[in-house]
């Protein structure tokens, strides 16, 4: 799977990205209206994973960087439709073998 584009959740930040889609990323940049779920399914699905951990309304500040890490682990071990049903590790790691 290539890359075509990178998304971003902040017009504020635009000012700042925009130069990195011409210098570093060689990608087009969009960037979603905060106010539009619509426009950054990806980023509102991994939220949503989040939430199933972290409930709303919890400080970050009270969560530890271990539960982090067990979080991370549990959603990066999560088989995608996306990538037939592998692992996000399993199908980098078909890709470049």
């Amino acid at each position: 799977m290539v890359p075509v584009g990178c998304a971003a959740d902040a017009a504020v930040l635009e000012k700042k990205c925009k130069p990195l889609e011409d210098i570093l990323l060689e990608l087009p940049v969009f960037f979603a209206d905060s106010y539009c779920a619509w426009q950054k399914g990806g980023i509102e699905n991994g939220n949503k994973l989040i939430r199933q951990c972290i409930p709303k309304r919890t400080g970050v500040s009270t969560v530890t960087d271990g539960e982090i890490a067990k979080i991370r682990k549990k959603i990066n071990a999560r088989p995608r439709e996306r990538f037939n049903f592998m692992t996000p590790a399993e199908c980098f790691f078909k890709n470049i073998s």
